[in-house]
């Protein structure tokens, strides 16, 4: 669980995507008091259904699933929801052409298995991030008004 005040997620909503029905079940307790909420799916064609109905700010998702992949799953997102963070976590090994790829699309990239440690580092990593654009946006909005107004 996510403890630090520096880092609450409580205004904000996870989406896990994973093949691992137990990795699903463990970021469903584990974050669930840390995020507004916590929504898992098993694929990455599931993820976007849910994204087009639901806000999400910050998703973990697998590399190795079957049908779509991870990676896939990043276009899409950087592609229909720029905004939204992403952590991408892989137990399969990749070649370095395929990692390459996953840097450049994943705001953040951890190998399975992974610490706890390292797990909520790299997600605050990503939740800073959505945080900066969020103030970004708002900055941006608040500039338009003011010139505007003028």
């Amino acid at each position: 669980m996510i403890h630090n005040k520096r880092h609450d997620c409580s205004d904000l909503n996870l989406l896990a995507v994973d093949d691992d029905p137990m990795l699903l079940k463990f970021f469903k307790i584990h974050f669930g008091n840390s995020f507004d909420s916590v929504v898992v799916v098993p694929r990455a064609q599931e993820a976007l259904q849910v994204m087009a109905d639901y806000p999400v700010d910050v998703v973990i998702s697998d590399y190795e699933m079957p049908g779509k992949n991870g990676l896939w799953l990043l276009h899409q997102l950087k592609l229909h929801h720029p905004t939204v963070a992403c952590l991408l976590i892989s137990g399969a090994p990749l070649s370095d052409e395929q990692e390459a790829r996953v840097v450049s699309c994943a705001d953040s990239y951890l190998r399975k298995p992974f610490e706890i440690d390292a797990l909520h580092q790299s997600l605050m990593e990503v939740v800073k991030l959505r945080r900066s654009f969020i103030h970004k946006q708002a900055a941006e909005k608040q500039l338009r008004r003011g010139s505007q107004a003028a």
